[in-house]
């Protein structure tokens, strides 16, 4: 069996957009049942920032729900 080079191996594999830390923790806020309001209070920024961060959370998970980031997140190990 021929070992394929460290480069190869990455090539395949596929790249994922990373959540920065202000998105993920607005997942793990999801994923303990919070409201949007609630986020807010947690992480001391406005509703609209939350909405904003949870949004763009979304698009990189590849998800259309709060639900389904929390799930995508739980099985991509990042909570």
């Amino acid at each position: 069996m021929t070992r394929l080079p460290d480069d190869a191996i990455a090539l395949r594999r596929p790249v994922l957009p990373v959540l920065t830390p202000r998105e993920l923790q607005a997942i793990q806020l999801l994923a303990r049942r919070m409201s949007t309001p609630q986020i807010s209070a947690a992480m001391s920024i406005s509703v609209n920032t939350v909405r904003t961060r949870v949004r763009r959370a979304l698009r990189k998970l590849g998800t259309d729900d709060r639900k389904g980031a929390v799930q995508t997140a739980r099985d991509r190990g990042l909570i």
